[in-house]
């Protein structure tokens, strides 16, 4: 197992909480994945290729959820980083740091 680290932005903004999942082509191992806390993670893994999928909500500032008390939400990665997601990683090549800079265009 390797520990990987690594920073999470989104807009060269750290995202301050959300999900990280790395997805494995080997069928035969399970998804791994962690929280992210201030754009960071650290999730433990086996060497290989993996998909990665990022997911994170915020608040809408000045509108109110479905019960009307609670802020409302909204999912702000787009979904090219989870549902389609485009990014990868290798595990066990080099540094056990993969940082994922993510963009809205």
């Amino acid at each position: 197992m390797r520990t990987v680290t690594g920073d999470v932005t989104f807009d060269d903004t750290p995202v301050a909480e959300g999900s990280i999942k790395f997805v494995p082509d080997d069928k035969n191992l399970p998804p791994e994945g962690d929280t992210i806390k201030n754009g960071k993670y650290q999730v433990k893994l086996k060497p290989g290729r993996y998909k990665v999928e990022i997911r994170a909500i915020r608040e809408i500032p000045g509108k109110k959820g479905p019960m009307g008390t609670e802020a409302a939400t909204e999912e702000y990665i787009p979904a090219k980083y989870n549902e389609q997601t485009e990014l990868t990683a290798d595990v066990g090549k080099g540094s056990d740091k993969i940082d994922f800079p993510l963009k809205s265009k």
